[in-house]
């Protein structure tokens, strides 16, 4: 499922996700313009705060948000400012036009969307006095509900209580969030929710009572929630009048805009209007009903059972089947070209009416008895030969110059591709790999030439139509046309100098293009996303060292106060990758503040938290012989005892959800465990990293496929960051060490999870690249069949270049989402450089993993200080369950 949140860090014509905004290109003139004496301006982009002099705000409390429509904004922020200055009121905006319409778009986060300004008073009576005021200004103008608010009357002003100061805590997952105070002082989330929610210490004063509540009887009964966005919902409901089961939608005024500026109102009207020409094609849902209740615009229609064509066929694509046979190919081929053949008969049908679909991607077609039924119209046009859809699904947009039925047939050809290899992405992000990628799937399915003819000529306009987007050495095309066995060596390379082709240093907040989370609190610096995490790569990988870049970390995490310690995620990670790059002092410096970082690292986790920071002391320990580092990994691994034996194991299917895998679950302290029975043959430490292991197993499940995986309730992964493989790092060291039978069943089912042929996406953290990390960490270690690991990594290498795209004429990867490209470790080119070295030439692939078999000192048991009941006390009680079983789940798509 597309994380929403990337799609506002895809700027159009970058390869790169960039902040938005970040340029200033549109912003209102209030940002740059002079301020009164005394009067402070506070950038935080897409925000900009002005603060009056000698106002002292409190940490929190009831804040007033003022929303608009788009060509109201600079008018209300003129105003707004006048007001606030006569009056020495503390606000904030959004910076720009552009930054409004993202915070009204459709996938805009729904709990914040709308919020254009927000006022801070100093207390509850100076709160109820700016809202009388502003209302004499504002009140009844139009504007997007602000669903996370109380609206104060007509709108536009909305009303909530939260943080006024940037604090911050960890959620329950171990994720940075921001934070308010209960009155012992104790941090808590920032309730951010699509629904007005007030802290529970905190009385709503009565100038904020509810509203009393409006619209009359509402004709259907909402009976599920199928989908929500920002544009409204989506429900199954119930008729009052007749019965009759209906699908029912939902558009809010103002809110959801799509880029041509259109509300969700208009563009739901837009489909009822579609519904009604297409009345009687058995290619569209029947027309029910349309009205408007309350604020709310609603159409109803038929109700479709069926699945969704994306996922029919991932529960029929042999690629997805570890196992498959030859006839489970043939099967599916069969299958999907008839389905293809019927879309396109339907889609014929549609233009014959006058409609233009305009959105054509496969969970916008419904399948009932394996018959296609196009849902969704609202980005479709009605007797409008030149119409283009707006918005489209990523991989599923038209070339720029494509319009009307010329628009659908490209989607057509790109259904056509997404039906046997899901990588439409890469086609979005360089068309030039269409001939390939239509190359690979004639070749693995064994289909028609003239289909694959078909495809390229509908996704290019002919069938001969070749060449890149982008400029392409000679033997980065040969790398991507995969006509022979790869040149790995010269991959490698190329794929180095794509990461350096790409760095800025002109640039404050990030060296080397990568995921968006590089752009969040010193994390372009970082292990994970930023530029230390690369430069240990390029170093690792025999790729050099690069001092100046060196330099320009070192410079930044110097001047940069706000970076949590941490190993992926901050300081720690930093200093290690100084470390091994041979700069001990600086290390060492970094080292030390990170030590000294108030309340230290934050969760048990590898990533960010006690177990990586404790790994990294160890380290550090080896290469100094500074004896206190060991004393306080020794003292961090107390404390994770005690925090795990006060943790108990999940024991009902209900229970809240862990993250297992190596980076965020437990699995992460085990092997720091692990690491300490080595160095001192303590037997309680073996038990420890049992312990912690069958804490993350429990939150695995078994698949249909018979594979182990991680288990969020709504899908299962296998991945190396949150996923069955994560787990089995540690697990496969823990069994050379401990062979019972349970914990071998598990990784015979995590190992078989390392058996798909297609992984969505090429990352180390969450992909591919992940995946030829574990297979050869299991075959260096000696903990798997050789031939049979060396025949998996030989695969999956193989169909690597069909996601390559390529950079700077060199070799590089998309990230996170597949959006845009990534030179970072966790999400892009380095941590596929990273993996691809590992499979060829050895090698821990994350730091701190073994890379060949070890035996533990030999050292008398210890208990630990943080369990006076011994080890023995945190051993899995008899009896419980170290797998759950599902009857049904999915790996990801």
């Amino acid at each position: 499922m597309l994380d929403t949140r990337y799609i506002r860090f895809c700027r159009p014509g970058t390869d790169f996700y960039e902040l938005p905004g970040a340029d200033g290109g549109d912003d209102f003139p209030l940002v740059t313009a002079d301020l009164p004496e005394g009067w402070v301006r506070h950038v935080d982009t897409p925000w900009v705060g002005l603060h009056p002099p000698r106002v002292q705000l409190p940490e929190q409390g009831w804040k007033v948000h003022l929303a608009s429509t788009l060509d109201a904004a600079a008018d209300r922020l003129a105003r707004t400012w006048e007001y606030c200055r006569d009056n020495g009121v503390v606000f904030k905006f959004l910076r720009g036009p552009g930054r409004v319409m993202d915070a009204n778009a459709k996938y805009a986060e729904r709990g914040s969307s709308g919020k254009f300004i927000t006022i801070y008073p100093l207390d509850e009576a100076h709160c109820e006095k700016v809202l009388h005021e502003l209302d004499e200004m504002f009140g009844g103008q139009p504007g997007p509900y602000i669903l996370s608010d109380r609206r104060w009357r007509t709108g536009p002003l909305f009303v909530r209580y939260g943080g006024f100061s940037p604090r911050h805590c960890r959620t329950a997952t171990g994720e940075l969030t921001p934070a308010i105070a209960r009155p012992d002082g104790t941090l808590v989330p920032d309730p951010r929710e699509a629904k007005f929610v007030v802290p529970d210490w905190v009385t709503v004063p009565d100038f904020l009572a509810a509203p009393p509540a409006t619209g009359g009887d509402f004709p259907y009964r909402a009976t599920s929630a199928l989908h929500f966005s920002n544009a409204g919902g989506v429900y199954l409901a119930e008729d009052k009048r007749t019965g009759e089961r209906v699908v029912l939608k939902e558009a809010r005024p103002h809110a959801g805009l799509d880029p041509s500026g259109a509300d969700a109102v208009t563009r739901l009207r837009r489909e009822a209007e579609v519904l009604r020409r297409l009345d009687g094609l058995a290619v569209a849902p029947r027309f029910h009903d349309e009205f408007t209740a309350w604020e709310h615009q609603f159409v109803a229609m038929e109700v479709v059972d069926g699945l969704d064509l994306k996922r029919a066929a991932m529960d029929r694509i042999p690629i997805l089947h570890p196992g498959s046979t030859e006839q489970d190919t043939r099967d599916y081929v069969a299958w999907a070209l008839t389905v293809l053949d019927r879309i396109e008969r339907g889609m014929v049908a549609v233009h014959e009416r006058g409609v233009v679909l305009g959105d054509v991607h496969p969970k916008n077609i419904l399948l009932r008895d394996d018959q296609p039924v196009f849902i969704d119209f609202e980005f479709s046009g009605v007797d409008d030969p030149e119409h283009r859809g707006p918005l489209a699904a990523p991989g599923f947009a038209p070339p720029g110059h494509l319009r009307g039925v010329a628009a659908d047939r490209w989607g057509l050809g790109a259904l056509r591709l997404d039906m046997f290899l899901p990588l439409t992405n890469a086609v979005d992000m360089e068309p030039g790999k269409v001939r390939q990628l239509a190359r690979t799937v004639g070749r693995r399915y064994d289909l028609p030439p003239e289909y694959v003819d078909r495809m390229i000529a509908e996704l290019l306009g002919s069938a001969t139509a070749t060449g890149f987007r982008r400029p392409v050495s000679a033997a980065t095309r040969r790398f991507l046309e995969a006509e022979e066995p790869a040149d790995w060596p010269a991959a490698c390379a190329s794929m180095a100098q794509a990461i350096l082709s790409s760095a800025t240093p002109e640039r404050e907040d990030r060296l080397f293009p990568a995921d968006i989370e590089a752009f969040t609190r010193g994390q372009g610096l970082g292990f994970a996303y930023g530029a230390a995490g690369i430069l240990h790569t390029l170093h690792a990988t025999g790729h050099g060292r690069h001092p100046a870049h060196e330099q320009w970390l070192l410079d930044r995490v110097r001047a940069t106060e706000d970076i949590e310690p941490g190993f992926y995620s901050g300081l720690h990670g930093i200093a290690y990758t100084l470390l091994e790059l041979g700069r001990d002092t600086d290390a060492r410096e970094l080292l030390d503040r990170a030590r000294r970082a108030p309340g230290g690292p934050d969760g048990h986790d590898y990533f960010r938290g006690l177990s990586g920071a404790a790994l990294t002391l160890l380290r550090f320990a080896d290469a100094t012989g500074d004896a206190e580092l060991t004393a306080e990994a020794v003292a961090a691994a107390d404390r994770l005892a005690g925090t795990m034996r006060a943790t108990p194991l999940p024991d009902r299917p209900d229970a809240e959800r862990g993250r297992p895998g190596v980076l965020r679950g437990w699995s992460g302290p085990g092997l720091l465990f692990l690491r300490l029975y080595e160095r001192t043959g303590d037997p309680g430490y073996l038990d420890l990293a049992t312990d912690a292991v069958r804490r993350d197993l429990a939150h695995c499940t078994l698949t249909r496929n018979h594979t182990l995986e991680a288990d969020e309730g709504w899908r299962t992964l296998p991945y190396l960051e949150i996923g069955g493989v994560g787990v089995g790092l540690v697990l496969s060291e823990l069994l050379r060490h401990r062979p019972e039978a349970d914990l071998a069943e598990a990784d015979r089912g995590i190992d078989r999870s390392a058996a798909y042929e297609y992984y969505v996406q090429p990352t180390l953290h969450f992909g591919r690249a992940g995946i030829v990390t574990y297979l050869a960490h299991r075959r260096a270690t000696g903990t798997g069949p050789g031939a049979d690991l060396d025949h998996r990594i030989a695969r999956l290498l193989a169909t690597l270049p069909d996601q390559a795209v390529p950079s700077h004429g060199h070799i590089a990867f998309p990230g996170n989402q597949s959006l845009r490209l990534s030179m970072d470790v966790a999400t892009g080119t380095a941590g596929v450089l990273l993996a691809v070295h590992t499979a060829l030439h050895g090698g821990p692939g994350l730091p701190f993993l073994r890379t060949a078999p070890s035996s533990p000192a030999t050292a008398p048991e210890r208990k630990l200080s943080g369990d006076p009941a011994g080890v023995d006390s945190l051993r899995q009680p008899a009896g419980a369950p170290s797998l759950r079983r599902s009857a049904g789940a999915d790996s990801e798509e």
